[in-house]
């Protein structure tokens, strides 16, 4: 579980992560170096885990799936700007 994380989750503690802590390089090594140093994160704040959670929009109508849409676009910008450096 160390290196397992929901998308905002990862998004949330890549923002902990200061700039200057991932090495130059691509994308996916940038993202490589990024989950240890998350992970490290876990535990130094303390907002509610359940922030962490995004609705589950199997079985529901186009508005729920646009509202599970919704919560994961801002975690996965982040994690991408943090990946493009």
């Amino acid at each position: 579980m160390r290196r397992t994380f929901t998308l905002r989750e990862l998004a949330r503690l890549a923002q902990g992560v200061g700039p200057g802590a991932l090495p130059a390089g691509t994308p996916a090594e940038r993202l490589a170096a990024l989950i240890p140093l998350a992970a490290a994160q876990r535990g130094l704040s303390g907002p509610d885990q359940g922030d962490d959670d995004v609705v589950d929009p199997y079985g529901g109508n186009d508005a729920l799936y646009q509202r599970s849409f919704d919560e994961l676009l801002p975690a996965v910008t982040v994690i991408g700007a943090v990946a493009r450096g």
